[in-house]
Order: structure tokens, then sequence, then C-alpha cells
């Protein structure tokens, strides 16, 4: 018998992971990828659930909607080898803010009924009353010293971060 010793080189494989930010419809999310390889160098292909992909090792990307979403990350060694990742990140709702106003007199207490809407989660707000005061209030009220038009803006943040505003004319 005649004996054939080769040697065989065996390489590591990638150990693909990865960090998001928070994630809100249309904002900007952060991915950071903690990928590991003792040796080597590493190539990166990111795949998000609507087809869209990414050959960046940090890519940032804006889910349009809430919900549940399937986030690829396949890293691949200079020597071939390579590893898959699958991770969901969720997208938070939106606030849906609004108000109304009750009878906007000068010189008296005018009230604000916040109506805003969220589908999951709870609200936080900041109001401004356009006249130089504001509020942290759910329902707050204040007083134009002035007749005139007054930009009210109002702003919802859900308990997941996710920001929105809305602004109205208030007629004194």
């Amino acid at each position: 018998f005649d004996t054939i010793v080769k040697s065989v080189t065996v390489y590591e494989t990638p150990l693909p992971s990865f960090l998001s930010s928070k994630a809100c419809p249309s904002f900007p999310i952060s991915f950071t990828n903690t990928t590991s390889l003792n040796v080597g160098s590493l190539t990166f292909n990111w795949s998000f659930s609507d087809g869209t992909t990414s050959t960046l090792v940090d890519p940032v990307y804006s889910f349009p909607t809430s919900g549940q979403e399937q986030v690829t990350l396949t890293a691949v060694s200079n020597n071939g080898c390579n590893a898959v990742t699958i991770q969901n990140v969720t997208v938070y709702d939106v606030p849906l803010p609004d108000f109304t106003i009750a009878n906007a007199c000068k010189d008296k207490n005018v009230l604000f009924t916040n109506v805003s809407n969220i589908i999951g989660g709870s609200m936080t707000y900041s109001w401004d009353f356009g006249n130089g005061n504001s509020s942290l209030s759910e329902n707050p009220n204040t007083i134009y010293l002035s007749e005139g038009s007054y930009q009210v803006t109002l702003t919802a943040t859900s308990n997941f971060g996710c920001t929105s505003n809305t602004n109205k004319a208030v007629e004194v």
C-alpha cells in the first residue's frame, strides 16, 4: 500500500451577531455589527424584510411601518467560511398626536383637550402654546394676553421613544 499524506487547513467560521437601536417607522435605525473572527477579514451582507440589502459593516435603515421585521446578517471570512444570523427587530408604533381647543378668549383660561392616540404603549406630552408658555401636562391650559393667531404644537412621545407632533393655529 502506498500512503499519501496531505495537510488540510481548517479555517474558523465567523460568529455573526448585531445590535440595533430602538426602531420607529420611517426613522433611521442604526445596526451595530458585533460579528467576531479571531484571524482574517470579513465581508458582510445584510438583508432586510422588504428585500433591501447592504454590504456596509454598520448599516442604517428605516422600516416604513410598525411590526416585527426580520433582519439577516451573513458574514463571510476571507477564507470563504460563512455563517448567518437572523433576528427579529420590533418596530414600535408612532403616536398620532391631536387635540381640541375650547373657546380661546383673551385674558381667559384656554383649555386644550388631548385626543392623541397610539396603538400600543403609553405617551408623554410636550406643548408649545405659541405665546411663550409650554406644558408637559396631558390636558393643559394657558392664558393668551393678546388677540391674534397663535401656532400651538403638541409633541407626543411613546414609551419606546417614537415621537410625532402636530400643529394647529389658535385664533384669540
